[in-house]
Parts: C-alpha cells; sequence; structure tokens
C-alpha cells in the first residue's frame, strides 16, 4: 500500500512538473506575440487609409448625381404640368394660368402650390447664353415669362418664356421652353457647354 500511495504522489510530481513546463512555454509564445501586436505596420495603415478616401469619393460622386437627378425629375415635373394646363385649358374652353414665384422656389396653378425640392432652384449659370432654341444673348433672368406667368389659351396656345431650373451649386442647368408660334410646344433642354434638347 505504501508502495502505491508513492507510486501515486510520483504520479502527481510527475503530473504537475509536465502542467508547469508547459505554461513556460506557453508564457514564451504568449509574450512574444504580445510583442507584435504593439501597433499596425506602415501598409495597414496605407490601406486603410486608401479604402477611407475611396469610400469618401464615391459618396461625394453620388451625391453629385442625385441632385442632378432631383432637377431632372421637377423639369419633369413641371413639363407635366404645363401640358396638363394646356389640355385643360383646350377642354375647359377656358384660359388657364400658372405663376411662379422666384424667391420661393414654388409654382401655384389651379389653385394647388408646388415647391420645389430643397436642393433646387429658379436660376442659371453664369456665361449662359439663352433662349435655348437660339442662344444669342446672356440670361439674366431665371423665369421670362411676362410678368412670371404662363398663360393657356381655350385654343391651346401658351405665353412664350423660358424657365431656368438648377441645383443651388449650379452644376447642372435645365430649361424648359415655350416659343413663339402658331402652334405652341413644351421643350426640355439640358446645358452641358451647349444647349442639348431632350424633348
Amino acid at each position: 500500500m505504501r508502495c502505491f500511495l508513492l507510486q501515486l504522489r510520483h504520479l502527481s510530481l510527475w503530473k504537475n512538473y509536465r502542467f508547469v513546463k508547459s505554461m513556460k512555454k506557453d508564457k514564451t509564445i504568449f509574450s512574444r506575440s504580445k510583442s507584435n501586436l504593439g501597433g499596425f505596420s506602415l501598409i495597414e495603415m496605407t490601406v486603410v487609409l486608401a479604402l477611407f478616401f475611396l469610400i469618401i469619393y464615391l459618396v461625394m460622386a453620388n451625391v453629385s448625381f442625385l441632385d442632378r437627378d432631383i432637377v431632372r425629375v421637377e423639369v419633369d415635373k413641371l413639363c407635366n404640368v404645363l401640358r396638363y394646363l394646356q389640355r385643360s385649358a383646350m377642354v375647359s374652353n377656358s384660359k388657364q394660368t400658372i405663376s411662379f414665384n422666384e424667391k420661393n422656389g414654388s409654382y401655384r396653378f389651379e389653385g394647388q402650390s408646388h415647391k420645389l425640392a430643397k436642393q433646387v432652384i429658379f436660376g442659371f449659370t453664369s456665361g449662359t447664353k439663352g433662349p435655348p432654341s437660339s442662344p444669342i444673348r446672356l440670361v439674366t433672368s431665371p423665369i421670362t415669362f411676362k410678368g412670371n406667368k404662363l398663360v393657356f389659351t381655350p385654343e391651346g396656345i401658351m405665353s412664350s418664356g423660358t424657365i431656368y431650373l438648377t441645383d443651388r451649386e449650379r452644376k447642372f442647368l435645365y430649361a424648359v421652353s415655350v416659343s413663339v408660334a402658331n402652334v405652341s410646344y413644351i421643350r426640355k433642354y439640358l446645358y452641358d457647354g451647349k444647349w442639348i434638347l431632350l424633348s
């Protein structure tokens, strides 16, 4: 029995010895890995900064395109209202009017009022020539309709003039134009160094 207890004691000491030895190895491994975690390498920092600036660039580019789309939506909406009022005047056999408020960035028709999106204003870029169909003189006013009103007659004829819409940064410029003619047409233009007819 005594021999058995000695063997058991010897076995437990051997296990303790192995355990302590393994802990010493783990400590050295741990201390080495800890010293390697002291900071970021130059390559890691460069990659992180490059990704950061790439994301910023993409966000800014998308915001710019978003402004262009918002201006385009407002132009399309205005053209639809003008076509509706032209048809309404012909069907009801009575004059229709739409009035524009340059300062508020809004227009009013049939008792309704529509305010332009906050990114969009009645405006133009400096040095732009108009009207879009025949650009011969510098644009001086964003709304060229007499008294800032567009009148639709029962015959479908509209008073002539142009409305210029742009974003607040004045990067994207569009125009809605009605020319002098026996039959009035609503034309949409985009300015990209020169006027491009959209419809």
